[in-house]
């Protein structure tokens, strides 16, 4: 209410009525990088209600209006969102797909009984390491592994992203030649 008096004779009064809209507040989460076969999450930018627009880049999504945005490709994606009149918040998230995981070990090999046992080695560094020989555990955790003797063997690795790949390798041990000549 607002007073206004000129003298005591000439008063009057009228009353105003103010709307502040507050920023909206966004927050899309942090960066995040996934797995090629892990799904690439909603991104939801709150504030029911009011009106939004979504660009990939610096570029405006045709038609990506609503308050939640499924994007398909790795990115860097921000929304606009405005509340009523000139107050708008904005968020980005980088969203980064890693490729699938390349485990290399050796093709399969056939060796004589008196060569030396192969050394197998995943390929991939600084990851975690599960082996196994014809579908038994070894308990061996390391990149790369000497081999025991004939079978199929298979690594299972998760990198430092999360992310997994397998690969199998297949030792055939054949006996040696035996050789006699006879007596001299």
């Amino acid at each position: 209410i607002v007073n206004v008096s000129v003298t005591p004779v000439c008063q009057g009064s009228d009353t105003l009525q103010f709307t502040v809209n507050t920023t909206p507040v966004v927050f899309l989460g942090t960066d995040i990088s996934l797995c090629d076969t892990d799904p690439v999450p909603t991104l939801d930018a709150g504030n029911p209600g009011a009106t939004y627009q979504w660009y990939n880049g610096t570029t405006p999504i045709p038609g990506e209006t609503s308050q939640f945005y499924q994007p398909l490709l790795a990115g860097t994606y921000s929304v606009v969102v405005n509340n009523g009149g000139s107050c708008v918040g904005t968020d980005e998230i980088i969203i980064t797909i890693l490729p699938q995981l390349q485990v290399n070990l050796p093709v399969d090999a056939t060796i004589c009984s008196t060569d030396p046992l192969p050394v197998l080695d995943s390929g991939v560094p600084n990851g975690t390491y599960v082996w196994f020989l014809n579908g038994t555990q070894l308990g061996l955790s390391t990149q790369a592994i000497t081999t025991v003797g004939p079978g199929i063997y298979t690594v299972e690795v998760t990198s430092l992203s999360g992310c997994t790949g397998t690969d199998t390798y297949e030792l055939t041990v054949v006996p040696a030649p035996v050789v006699s000549l006879g007596a001299d």
